[in-house]
């Protein structure tokens, strides 16, 4: 097994201005259309495998107030409080 770090070029992550680490990108316009006024994204892990169990991107995004995930099977984002 081999594992890789790859640090964010500036044309792979951005970094929005309401999150404190680069987003992927490619995932960028629909994470900030997911988020609410003074949300702010604390994480995220992009993901590799859908619901089905089939290679698919995907990505799970932790903000102060919720976790949302969303896989390529997906049509829309699932969003669960942490409240």
């Amino acid at each position: 097994m081999t594992l890789r770090t790859q640090t964010p070029s500036v044309g792979q992550a951005a970094l929005p201005a309401h999150s404190m680490i680069p987003l992927p990108a490619a995932w960028l316009p629909l994470v900030e259309a997911q988020l609410q006024a003074e949300e702010m994204v604390l994480a995220w892990l992009e993901i590799d495998l859908s619901a089905g169990l089939r290679f698919a991107r995907g990505l799970v995004v932790l903000t102060g107030q919720r976790l949302l995930a969303r896989s390529a099977d997906d049509s829309e984002w699932q969003s669960h409080s942490l409240r």
